[in-house]
């Protein structure tokens, strides 16, 4: 099944959270996913509404240690202000002076050069309105990740 002691080590359909819910989330499956392919544990974080912290704990892959915590947002619009936005929304999830990652998910656009504009302007739209507070991770639909800081 892929499922360790509360975390997944192998692609598998059917996640279930941390509170045994079943994931439906497109955008934490699709980075979650790219953890597990890297080697590591995921754990798919159980949904607290309405005080939702982030969607991901990643530990390495024999469980004994914590990685990083990940908020994942889908971003389907090819308007730079909605990474942005985004990000903002992202940040805003974590507990305040936490600095973790969040991930934004581009479905549908590649790691080219188009691909790369449309994410660093975002971001440097984040960064000049002071909304990054750790970590950026652009997943592109080709399985491709920019890290920016």
């Amino acid at each position: 099944m892929g499922r360790g002691r509360g975390g997944y080590s192998s692609i598998y359909s059917g996640y279930k959270d941390s509170g045994g819910r079943k994931v439906t989330d497109p955008g934490a499956i699709f980075v979650g996913e790219r953890y597990i392919e890297m080697g590591y544990e995921t754990v798919f974080r159980r949904t607290h509404e309405p005080d939702k912290s982030f969607d991901l704990t990643i530990k390495t892959s024999d469980d004994t240690e914590f990685v990083k915590n990940i908020e994942v947002k889908r971003v389907t619009s090819k308007n730079p202000s909605m990474v942005a936005s985004n990000i903002k929304k992202g940040f805003s999830q974590f507990p305040e002076g936490k600095e973790d990652t969040v991930a934004i998910y581009l479905p549908g656009c590649c790691n080219n050069e188009k691909g790369r504009k449309h994410a660093q302007t975002g971001f440097d739209e984040a960064k000049r309105k002071g909304w990054v507070k750790g970590t950026v991770e652009v997943w592109f639909s080709d399985k491709t990740r920019m890290i920016m800081n």
